[in-house]
């Protein structure tokens, strides 16, 4: 490969699944000038990144209890893993406890009731709350409910979940948790796939939604929007494929797929790093310009080559056969999954890793 910048770095990716230990990534790099660039394992050329934006909510921090509140796609337990896995790579030495106080089927008046014994019992510092998909009254849309008797009752069921959302979160705070509101996932009203679709739910989780950016602001709510992301892959997906859905065949849970792009828009609110580790080094000096969560040593440098070890603090986030689609929908790889090597001021020509 020719290389004609001043500069050049290298990406791993697709990395092995890791050990649950504390993490410590060993790796020896030998870098020889020059020659034919070969990239080991999975290793992409990249160019520089555009700087993190500003994080809207903080990172979970060591010992943190953090629980996710809400009905039955929290109860399937899928986003507390993705995002367990990813602070235990990211941060092993920074554990947290991740509590899944899900409910199959509940709905944001049902959920009061269980408020003392299934949360505040278990003094979470940070709740992560999501409720809608069985508030609207899924029963109350579908072929031939666009009636003028059927529409108090939407709005009622619309209504009712606004009330009891604005008083769980009222409760929430007084607890002295923080709380974290996550905006409904979509129902797939627009994959066509042949199964029951109720048409209307999705637009309907929608005024969900936009309740609560309308009250985030005045009431200082850290949000995170699953309902937007999710349906911007969709609507771009089905515009290729009419028949994607990142939805189970009921068109509500989502899939293995589904629930890593909602753990990539959790991830990305809180402003984490791109960077598992990484390591900048000049061609005209011996030592290391800069490096992130990890320790060089034994850098040696001759006319037509550089040698060093590194010690990593962090592991990358392992990519399943079931996640790896979602690559495809965001920039997971570039926003959060990056361990990234960069020598500057080299000469054009081939170089061998």
């Amino acid at each position: 490969m020719i290389i004609n910048s001043k500069s050049i770095e290298f990406r791993l990716a697709d990395s092995p699944i890791p050990t649950y230990k504390p993490v410590m990534n060993y790796l020896n790099y030998f870098i020889s000038l020059p020659r034919c660039l070969i990239l080991l394992g999975a290793m992409i050329v990249a160019s520089s990144l555009s700087a993190q934006e500003k994080a809207a909510i903080p990172a979970f921090k060591k010992g943190d209890r953090i629980c996710f509140f809400g009905d039955s796609i929290f109860h399937g337990g899928q986003i507390e893993a993705d995002v367990l896995l990813f602070y235990a790579t990211r941060f092993p030495d920074a554990p947290l406890e991740v509590i899944n106080c899900g409910v199959a089927g509940d709905m944001a008046s049902r959920a009061i009731p269980r408020l003392d014994w299934d949360l505040k019992a278990r003094k979470p510092n940070v709740t992560v709350l999501m409720l809608g998909m069985n508030d609207v009254g899924r029963w109350l849309y579908g072929k031939g409910k666009d009636t003028p008797a059927i529409a108090p009752h939407r709005t009622h069921m619309l209504k009712k979940h606004f009330t009891y959302m604005d008083r769980i979160i009222n409760e929430i705070k007084a607890m002295n948790s923080k709380v974290i509101v996550c905006t409904p996932t979509p129902y797939d009203q627009t994959t066509k796939r042949k199964s029951y679709n109720i048409f209307g739910v999705n637009d309907a989780l929608g005024l969900c939604a936009e309740n609560i950016y309308k009250k985030a602001g005045p009431n200082k709510w850290a949000v995170v929007d699953f309902y937007a992301l999710m349906n911007r892959v969709s609507s771009e997906q089905q515009a290729k494929d009419p028949n994607f859905t990142m939805m189970g065949a009921g068109r509500v849970h989502p899939l293995a797929s589904g629930h890593l792009l909602m753990t990539y828009a959790l991830l990305k609110a809180q402003g984490i790093s791109p960077y598992i580790t990484k390591i900048v080094l000049d061609s005209k000096k011996a030592i290391p310009v800069e490096t992130i969560n990890c320790t060089l040593f034994g850098l040696k440098q001759t006319e037509n080559s550089m040698r060093f070890d590194y010690l990593s603090k962090a592991l990358p986030f392992p990519i399943s056969n079931e996640h790896r689609v979602v690559l495809d929908w965001v920039p997971f790889m570039a926003d959060l999954n990056q361990e990234l090597l960069q020598v500057k001021n080299l000469q054009a020509g081939n170089y061998e890793l």
